[in-house]
């Protein structure tokens, strides 16, 4: 059921008093000379071609944004005026989140459609960019122009706020963080649902309702909106890239349809279900904790960047699916991403991927066995799993003061010496790094059976060791009585037959170490030789 929107006392862009000569206005002293247009719903804003979206939003909902955000934001109004843009202009920019994310500075562009609506559309382009960006312009002649250059919010903000990037957007619960944050979601008892950024400002509605044939999704300004039961099917939507940021988009779905150039930047995100359907280049990005269940369908060129994703994937054609976990996700949890990535590549019949997700598996299945407490709670109960790199980083951020700092080191020293005192914490600790030095010596060997061509190099390594003691070792000489010295190129050639098993007898040894030597040289040569075929025949079971 799709209910429009409840109508918002906020002040419209028409009535907002326009900053000159880029100094930024006080968007506190608005007149609410009209109240927020919000009469559309769902159904009818996804009706309206991407152009009339764009122009709607830009009067009815990105500058009541802009007011939350101003009061929101730390040294937002700074920001601005930083920029040296007219307010107005940035507020114009399509997609509005390319303002706040990135690693470096952007262009501003301002583009005249062609078409005859004589409408202006201002897009951001990276610095690295520019010369895309000039080529571009060139080719439509005059009808581009750059308007300036700007420092994204959040980068800005990390070399000038006061918290390394970070701010307090629950001043309550003292929560801190360095992007956008959905955490209030409604549902009222009409089952219509609602998200809330930062637990107070009600993104624009676009979610439950079902997009069909024909609809285009890609050239709408899609950030910043609750997307969330949004149901996609059919094809056509465009054929364009559909960049969507800072949104919420929980709960789709993809039925029957063919959809194509979609990127999720730091949405929020909990679950996806594709059914029958054809999916191409779709990019996630810092996207949280993803489930994606798909059956039937056809997957070309997915990728998971700094996400957390739990693959359910049913008799699915893959191609190019790439996954990266978050540098602070659990290692168990994205064990279990390579373990089902596998299964799935596996059934797909694709060896190499199967091998690869395989290999990278044991990896952080390894890594989950040298801190097991901040995983397996139920043995290491009292066990505080704090990271200490991470309080020392909020203390230099001034985001804890050094009362907590000192309560938080203090907590993680005393959990550290129960940890290693206690026998009821010693002993599963022990155990779990005895399982950590097995696997690592597994794969410093031969790569869980998936790097075979490892064993030659510690066959090679071994073969030197044992010729260097060879040739420092003296050796008698039963027929003149005295001992000698073999040279290189002798100790290289009996390690290499002793460690091949070959043994032609033309060099013998003589004493009790040597013996022992040749003995325990031999039977590395055998394992070494045995974990070669074994790991050559390991790889073809894919």
């Amino acid at each position: 059921m799709v209910v429009a929107r409840d109508n918002v006392n906020r002040t419209p862009a028409s009535q907002a008093t326009k900053p000159c000569n880029g100094e930024v206005a006080c968007r506190d002293n608005f007149e609410v000379l009209n109240m927020r247009n919000m009469s559309l719903s769902p159904t009818a804003l996804w009706q309206l071609t991407p152009c009339e979206f764009n122009e709607w939003r830009i009067q009815n909902d990105i500058p009541f944004l802009f007011q939350f955000l101003q009061k929101k934001l730390p040294l937002f109004d700074k920001w601005i005026e930083h920029c040296g843009i007219d307010y107005n202009i940035l507020m114009k920019v399509i997609p509005t989140g390319d303002l706040f994310k990135g690693d470096e500075r952007k262009i501003i562009v301002k583009k005249i459609d062609l078409t005859g609506s004589n409408i202006q559309v201002y897009e951001c382009f990276s610095e690295s960019q520019n010369k895309v960006a000039d080529s571009h312009i060139g080719t439509e002649q005059d009808n581009n122009e750059i308007i300036g250059t700007i420092t994204p919010y959040f980068l800005w903000l990390k070399y000038n706020g006061d918290h390394g990037g970070y701010f307090c957007h629950d001043q309550m619960n003292k929560q801190y963080s360095n992007t956008f944050v959905y955490n209030l979601h409604e549902i009222d008892p009409l089952n219509r649902s609602k998200a809330f950024l930062f637990k107070e400002f009600d993104a624009l509605k676009l979610g439950q309702v079902e997009i069909q044939s024909m609809v285009h999704i890609s050239g709408r300004n899609l950030d910043f909106t609750d997307m969330d039961s949004i149901t996609i099917t059919g094809d056509f939507h465009g054929s364009l890239q559909a960049n969507i940021s800072y949104s919420s988009c929980q709960n789709m779905k993809i039925t029957g349809a063919q959809l194509a150039f979609f990127t999720f930047y730091q949405c929020h995100m909990d679950k996806i279900e594709i059914y029958e359907s054809r999916i191409q280049d779709f990019y996630f990005c810092c996207a949280g904790r993803i489930t994606i269940t798909a059956k039937d369908s056809q997957i070309i060129k997915m990728k998971f960047k700094d996400t957390t994703v739990v693959p359910l994937l049913y008799n699915c054609e893959l191609r190019e699916v790439n996954f990266s976990s978050k540098k602070d996700a659990p290692p168990h949890d994205t064990a279990s991403t390579y373990r089902l990535l596998r299964i799935a590549f596996q059934n797909s019949g694709m060896r190499r991927e199967a091998s690869e997700s395989y290999y990278k598996e044991r990896i952080f299945e390894r890594k989950s066995y040298f801190r097991p407490y901040l995983e397996h709670r139920s043995k290491f109960s009292g066990i505080y799993n704090g990271n200490l790199m991470d309080f020392i980083k909020k203390y230099k951020n001034n985001i804890i003061d050094k009362n907590t700092f000192r309560n938080l080191l203090y907590k993680y020293l005393k959990s550290t010496f129960k940890l290693y005192t206690l026998p009821k914490y010693l002993f599963p600790l022990i155990a779990f790094r005895s399982h950590w030095i097995y696997s690592m010596i597994d794969y410093l060997i031969w790569g869980y059976g998936e790097r075979p061509s490892r064993i030659f190099s510690l066959a090679l390594f071994l073969i030197i060791l044992y010729a260097s003691g060879y040739h420092y070792l003296p050796w008698p000489d039963d027929e003149k009585g005295y001992r000698i010295i073999l040279d290189w190129v002798d100790s290289l050639y009996f390690s290499t037959v002793t460690f091949t098993t070959l043994g032609y007898g033309d060099i013998t040894p003589k004493t009790t170490l040597l013996k022992i030597l040749c003995s325990s040289e031999s039977l590395l040569g055998a394992a070494t030789m045995g974990l070669a075929v074994a790991g050559f025949s390991n790889r073809s079971r894919y």
